[in-house]
């Protein structure tokens, strides 16, 4: 498509396009950020307590995975995450962050740095995906 192609397609037809890259955008945003658990994050980010935990077990064959438990007012809790590069021993000694009145809310990591990240995670997935989205539309005559 040569520049001059541009100037040949209506100004409508340019901004129906921005408008549909920008829903594309903000719904995969929207989807990524839920299934990568961003509102549970950022959530325990604003509020959360420090605890001692200990690995129970770890599954480096099921996405590195690690189970960790840790006590809540007499009340044992397990939960698990992946390693993304931290290397945990079985029966380590841990901090773990949980929500006071959620305890089951919980992580290995900072939660502030762990919300943070998977918002950029899910703005830059959203960016990729609708982009992609727009040009195959586009190149499909559908938009």
């Amino acid at each position: 498509m040569s520049l001059g192609a541009f100037s040949t397609i209506s100004t409508k037809v340019w901004v129906i396009r921005a408008m549909a890259w920008g829903l594309l955008c903000a719904g995969s945003a929207a989807l990524v950020a839920i299934m990568i658990d961003v509102p549970r994050m950022w959530l325990l980010s604003e509020r959360h307590v420090e605890t001692l935990g200990v690995i129970e077990r770890l599954e480096p064959n099921n996405h590195d995975l690690v189970v960790y438990s840790f006590t809540v007012r007499g009340t044992l809790f397990v939960n698990h995450t992946t390693t993304r590069g931290e290397t945990y021993n079985r029966g380590q000694k841990v901090a773990v962050y949980f929500d006071p009145d959620y305890p089951d809310l919980s992580t290995l990591r900072a939660p502030s740095s762990q919300a943070r990240g998977g918002a950029i995670l899910s703005l830059s997935v959203a960016f990729l995906l609708s982009t992609l989205c727009l040009v195959v539309l586009i190149r499909r005559n559908i938009l």
